[in-house]
């Protein structure tokens, strides 16, 4: 007799008791898990085993958050983790509110790893992830996934664990360090850019003022050759004036000569 699960599925690794011959699987052949259905739900925070969902509350979110989303007044950091873990074990207003604030802060990782659609496929992004600087979000798009199996958990937070002793530690704040300088090399590209646009726009007002100083000297000279010329044409027509024009002592004795005899 063939054992089914709640969804009416095999559950994985069971052997088939069917008889042979009658078209089903191999009597004696495991049945491997299936791929989840397209569109099955994600797990929500209240459905996560006790460990995945300590491992969540303390790594996924900053404890500010945690202390905004609980509205307690515990000064204690370790004693306010503890009190939200209690809170979130099954469905209350502060599960989903941490839910929905979690699927918030790592929209990104849940939605590359919302791609993925077995269970090998999650586990091999799980290791690229795990030891780089997004291992938050790793962790709760691995755990929330609707492939990731016992098992698959199960590494997850053992590699959890291992990550946050001392090795692990000092690689993720080497990687923090690494993040902080190529946040700090961003920063400073973006301000060498802006220092060279603005460069570049003021050696081009430069060369628009230069080009219209030298087109205002262009003008200048021009209109100074022209009254130049103008001056010593009116020089020369003076200098031409004077030499047809009778002397002033002349004038006099020209009238006496074109006056009759006997007018007087």
């Amino acid at each position: 007799m063939q054992l089914l699960n709640a969804a009416g599925e095999t559950p994985p690794g069971r052997v088939v008791r069917g008889r042979a011959g009658d078209g089903g699987p191999t009597l004696g052949a495991p049945v491997h898990p299936v791929p989840p259905r397209a569109g099955a739900s994600r797990r929500r925070l209240w459905a996560l085993a006790a460990p995945a969902q300590g491992a969540v509350i303390g790594l996924c979110l900053p404890i500010a958050s945690l202390r905004r989303l609980a509205g307690e007044a515990v000064a204690d950091d370790h004693a306010l983790h503890g009190s939200v873990i209690a809170r979130c074990r099954t469905r209350t207003v502060l599960a989903e509110r941490v839910h929905q604030a979690l699927d918030s802060r790592h929209a990104l990782a849940v939605q590359r790893a919302g791609r993925l659609r077995t269970e090998d496929a999650l586990a091999a992004w799980w290791r690229t992830q795990c030891a780089g600087p997004e291992l938050p979000g790793a962790i709760w798009a691995v755990l929330t996934h609707p492939s990731c199996t016992p098992a698959l958990e199960h590494r997850v937070l053992g590699e959890v664990h291992r990550l946050q002793g001392p090795p692990g530690m000092a690689r993720r704040a080497d990687l923090a360090r690494q993040d902080e300088l190529a946040d700090e090399n961003a920063v400073l590209g973006r301000l060498l850019a802006q220092a060279q646009a603005r460069a570049a726009q003021q050696a081009a007002e430069h060369a628009r003022e230069r080009d219209e100083l030298q087109r205002l000297a262009m003008r200048l000279r021009a209109e100074i050759l022209w009254r130049t010329t103008e001056a010593q044409g009116l020089r020369d027509e003076l200098e031409r004036q004077r030499s047809v024009a009778p002397e002033p002592a002349a004038v006099p004795s020209r009238l006496a000569a074109a006056t009759p005899s006997g007018a007087s």
